[in-house]
């Protein structure tokens, strides 16, 4: 190896030298080519063998600045081998190899000017290289992006005959994709260059006969799924507001969104890629009203003419339709009824009765979803789950849920949907249904007393008081019963968990105007019936859920089959905060009558003893510590801010000056330009995980405040047990 990095280095001039002495590297750091040999001839012969040697080689930084130096040769056979090593050297040691890229000035320049070379071959390698050198590292991706880098795949993705062409548009794609996903400066600089309208050219489907599934060749379907997910990572969820906001703005302008409708929409197109449509769609939609309202206001061409949002249901009740495309359905509902309560109306509006002179035109979204709702598959999941999303954070329209009434079986009375959607689950044996129902309830129940009374006191709807009084509270004794069975498995634990739940729940918000059932009165029959203890013990079990955990993860569902459908990520986050709520306030208080009595947590802590003076000063000390943490986040931010600003006022003056101008200043201030970016760069990301570790920090000491807090509502607690147990003694307590 000394000798080949000498010959580079010394003999540069002698061309067939200087290939040689690259493919004689490259072999020696390949792994892949010891694969390829006999097993008995590699005896004794580690399998990481060529990490080894890359690791010796990136010992001296000079070798590295060594192969960059030979991209600007003339022969086109020493660049590519040139490359070719850069490539292996990035597989087997990449954080080295990008360190030493980052030292080198103008490493990251010569290869983005790569990608304009008029050798295809040149051109594909360096693709490939780039696409391993800004694998996890945000100030490379930032500088290739500031290279061009954008503008050159983009034209290499049109000369290779877009969604059409080879592998090499995938390779491009691939990398955009690597260059945007988790970069907001990226981000804005694709969005803000006129990038996402070149890149829509890539969703025009021309011709019904070019959507046919098996006109789809295996390279045009894997294009068209990476293609989704450039769009996907530039309207991700987790991505900042307002950039996501100004992506979704930029799709609906430039014809994105409409072109996306259309693939949705149309027949013939591959799961895979339907698939990855329905979400790139879903995510150009969500929280943002204009794009909701297109699609609200979509209607397909066909016969009959059907909503847009009517299509989805129908896809994700399909139980014949592959469930990745029912989940990705479901994804897309929930996301057009994101922050939408017009769009949550409307779906509510279409259950309840309407007047005789109303004409009916054709399956209404409320009948699609009551239709799925108590059928004995998965469909009843996916019903419950879109219903809830319906009710959502909208206490009236839960009120308005309460008058739908339904007719289970023809020449049956109608009974309501709450009444119906009770029965069929305790009725239907499967555990998907059970829990999607449950999840459902567990919501509509949530913050509105109305459903509370109704299910504790439900209504025959004969108007016989008499049979009311018999019915008042069967449904809670039945769910305390469940409540305190026996789990025989993992799956009756969960149904006894979201079971408990929704008992808790009726505490939790009981409106106070149902006799016999009032909140102290629920309480104490819960702890006799099942006991505060399990209660919390039922909870705990379903947030250290497997299922539980991963549905939380984030808000697309990632399922293999229909078994797999649990939780929705939605109800995850509402659970956390009624299983807070309930920790908080299933606590003993002892009243002057010696009754016990459901109270909150911030009651019993107002009514408690004075504190201890200790734990009121540490208490003082972590709120003066999250202040000054919270000042100091706020100052990292406002100094990114300020250098995220000056980078986007040298990237504008540079693109303000003529092309005179500009080349002479290239000449005059590359250095100088590379350097500084490089710098600011490196800066904002050190400030920014600087900021993300304290924010950490911030949230581990409240986490700790409040754990304190709950140490010493405990301690209240048992000091006024005590001291009641000493008077009962005959002593005295002062």
């Amino acid at each position: 190896m000394i000798i080949f990095s000498s010959v580079l280095k010394n003999d540069w001039e002698d061309s067939d030298c200087v290939c040689y002495a690259l493919e004689g590297l490259y072999s020696v750091m390949n792994d892949e080519i010891s694969e390829q040999v006999e097993p008995h001839e590699l005896v004794n012969i580690p399998t990481d063998l060529g990490v080894q040697f890359t690791e010796m080689y990136m010992k001296n930084t000079e070798n590295y600045q060594t192969l960059l130096s030979l991209l600007d040769a003339p022969e086109s056979f020493i660049r590519r081998n040139a490359m070719r090593l850069l490539t292996v050297l990035s597989i087997n040691r990449l954080k080295d190899t990008q360190n030493a890229l980052l030292q080198c000035r103008t490493g990251v320049s010569k290869l983005v000017d790569i990608l304009s070379d008029t050798h295809e071959v040149l051109r594909n390698d360096v693709i490939l290289l780039l696409t391993e050198l800004t694998k996890a590292n945000a100030n490379i991706q930032k500088i290739v992006a500031f290279e061009n880098a954008f503008d050159w795949l983009l034209k290499i993705i049109y000369s290779e005959g877009l969604c059409d062409g080879s592998v090499v548009v995938e390779d491009c794609l691939r990398l955009l994709f690597q260059l945007l996903d988790g970069n907001p400066s990226n981000q804005v600089l694709f969005a803000e260059g006129n990038f996402i309208q070149r890149l829509s050219l890539l969703f025009d489907l021309h011709s019904t006969e070019s959507t046919q599934s098996h006109l789809w060749s295996a390279q045009k379907v894997v294009n068209a799924e990476v293609a989704m997910q450039v769009v996907q990572t530039l309207v991700a969820p987790c991505n900042k507001a307002q950039l996501t906001r100004n992506c979704q703005n930029v799709i609906y302008d430039c014809g994105l969104l409409e072109k996306l409708c259309n693939i949705v929409m149309i027949s013939g197109v591959p799961a895979d890629v339907l698939t990855k449509s329905i979400y790139a769609l879903a995510d150009s939609i969500r929280g943002c009203p204009r794009n909701q309202e297109y699609l609200a206001n979509l209607v397909t061409p066909s016969e009959p003419p059907q909503s847009a949002v009517n299509v989805l249901l129908v896809s994700m009740l399909n139980k014949h339709q592959s469930v990745v495309v029912r989940v990705a359905a479901l994804y897309c509902f929930q996301c057009y009824l994101a922050s939408n309560h017009q769009g949550q109306n409307g779906i509510v509006m279409t259950l309840l009765p309407k007047p005789n002179d109303v004409p009916q035109l054709g399956v209404s979204a409320g009948q699609l979803l009551c239709g799925g709702l108590f059928s004995s598959d998965s469909s009843a999941w996916f019903s419950s789950i879109a219903l809830l999303h319906c009710i959502h954070d909208n206490v009236q329209l839960k009120k308005e849920l309460l008058r739908v009434h339904l007719s289970p079986n023809e020449g049956a009375l109608p009974v309501t949907l709450f009444h119906q959607c009770f029965i069929w689950q305790q009725q239907c044996n499967r555990f998907q249904t059970r829990m999607g129902l449950l999840q459902l309830l567990c919501t509509w129940f949530t913050n509105c007393s109305e459903a509370i009374r109704c299910f504790l006191n439900p209504s025959s709807g004969t108007g016989d008081d008499q049979t009311e009084s018999v019915n008042r509270g069967s449904y809670l004794w039945t769910l305390i019963a469940e409540a305190c069975a026996v789990d025989n498995d993992e799956n009756e634990a969960l149904v006894h968990g979201l079971t408990t739940l929704l008992v808790c729940i009726c505490v939790i918000y009981n409106p106070g105007n149902v006799n016999g059932f009032e909140r102290s009165t629920l309480y104490n029959a819960l702890e006799k019936r099942i006991g505060i203890d399990m209660i919390l013990e039922r909870l705990s079990q379903i947030s250290k859920a497997e299922s539980f955990i991963t549905a939380s993860k984030k808000p697309q569902i990632s399922v293999q089959s229909t078994d797999d459908l649990i939780f929705d990520y939605t109800f995850t986050r509402l659970f956390k905060r009624l299983e807070y709520e309930v920790m908080h306030t299933f606590q003993l208080d002892s009243s002057i009558n010696g009754v016990k009595n459901c109270t909150s947590f911030s009651d019993n802590h107002q009514n408690s003893k004075p504190v201890d003076p200790t734990i009121t000063t540490i208490s003082k000390q972590y709120d003066e510590k999250l202040a000054r943490q919270e000042n100091e986040i706020t100052m990292l931010r406002n100094r990114i801010s300020v250098l995220e600003s000056q980078l986007n006022t040298c990237r504008s003056t540079i693109n303000s000056n003529t092309p005179t101008d500009a080349k002479q200043n290239n000449v005059v201030n590359e250095d100088q330009l590379q350097k500084l970016t490089i710098t600011d760069n490196v800066t904002i990301q050190n400030l920014e995980q600087k900021c993300l570790m304290l924010e950490k920090e911030r949230d581990n000491l409240r986490g700790e405040h409040e754990d304190l807090l709950l140490l010493l509502n405990d301690q209240d607690v048992k000091i006024m047990k005590l001291c009641k147990l000493v008077r009962e003694l005959g002593g005295l307590v002062s």
